[in-house]
């Protein structure tokens, strides 16, 4: 790359960050056994939000789609700049975090987009997200607080939405769902966690059929270990 080029070096800047943030992912990945074997190689897409709506058949924008897997061929995704460097007001969230989404998902060879109707769905998103940097997860977690005292949660980790629920809702959902994941892999390890996750969201099993399955256990038992692990963690 030629670097008096004024649009190349705009172009590297944009890059760069990525580049490294997604090297540093995969070791992430690996030191936490997300990544069991090298992973594939891969594309990353940066894109302009204007752009991400047209490329791939078009991302759904009417959530806050910052990283997706896109179904072109297993292992690419895209990060929307200049969404993905905004940080919450508590300093959440941000690049690096979405880098960690897409890796995390395309080394775990599922597919993901933020506008799922369910938390354990958008959750297993932010799991990857959040690995090793749970403070990255403070303005995530503040809209969980905020959900779950507003009464409006009907107290399963399994929880979906409408089309017609309030962004910040959906936010809360889906941090219930982050909670939730990370109470699985906790309590069973992520392959029995991730296998339970793929049951249900992939192959649409029953919640009761999967957790029996994977954990031994009656989803009821298991989604009450759920929700009690959400309430202590965001203290509402």
């Amino acid at each position: 790359m030629n670097g008096s080029h004024p649009g190349r070096r705009m172009r590297a800047i944009r890059v760069a960050p990525v580049l490294t943030l997604a090297a540093r992912e995969a070791k992430v990945m690996a030191k936490d056994a997300v990544l069991t074997s090298q992973l594939d190689p891969y594309v990353i897409f940066l894109a302009s939000r204007a752009e991400a709506r047209t490329w791939f058949g078009g991302i759904d924008d009417s959530a806050d789609v910052r990283a997706v897997q896109v179904d072109f061929e297993t292992q690419n995704g895209v990060i929307v700049l200049p969404d993905a460097r905004t940080l919450g007001p508590r300093g959440g969230d941000g690049l690096t975090t979405d880098v960690g989404r897409l890796i995390g998902l395309m080394a775990s060879e599922e597919s993901f987009d933020e506008v799922k109707t369910d938390a354990l769905t958008a959750g297993i998103g932010d799991y990857f997200g959040y690995l090793d940097r749970p403070q990255a997860a403070a303005d995530r977690l503040h809209d969980v607080a905020v959900y779950v005292a507003s009464g409006r949660w009907d107290g399963s980790c399994a929880t979906s939405w409408q089309a017609s629920t309030s962004h910040a809702d959906v936010s809360g959902i889906t941090g219930v769902g982050y909670l939730a994941i990370r109470r699985l892999a906790a309590r069973f390890g992520f392959d029995h966690t991730l296998d339970f996750w793929g049951d249900v969201e992939r192959s649409g099993n029953p919640l009761d059929v999967a957790s029996q399955t994977e954990f031994g256990q009656p989803w009821s038992a298991v989604d009450a270990d759920c929700v009690a692990y959400v309430h202590k963690t965001v203290h509402a």
